[in-house]
């Protein structure tokens, strides 16, 4: 039995590895962020308005047999975690993301 739970988390990040993806999506009001295989995954979504805050933190997971580092962003009622993204990327989307959020306050106190 524990094999079998070894076995299927290995063949998930494997998986992951190679045909996973992360997908943001984001509007007026909030986003949301996707993990998984094809439509196969988990979604957690968050509002602008309960955004605390958006970071760069220390992973816990290897990815090209260095520690990646991982985005969270923290909102009132919880934190989503963005991770298995070269360093690159991670960059892009952090800074777009603090960009967007910025933007969104600006537009909200002209509203």
């Amino acid at each position: 039995m524990v094999f079998c739970l070894f076995g299927s988390v290995f063949w998930i990040f494997t998986f992951m590895n190679i045909w996973g993806k992360v997908e943001i999506t984001l509007d007026i009001k909030g986003g949301a962020i996707f993990t998984g295989i094809g439509n196969i995954g988990f979604t957690r979504e968050f509002k602008w308005d309960e955004l605390k805050s958006i970071i760069e933190t220390p992973g816990r997971f290897y990815y090209n047999n260095i520690f990646a580092n991982q985005i969270r962003i923290e909102t009132k009622v919880n934190s989503i975690y963005v991770i298995g993204i070269n360093r690159k990327r991670l960059s892009y989307i952090l800074n777009s993301l603090n960009k967007i959020h910025s933007n969104i306050k600006i537009l909200g106190r002209l509203i």
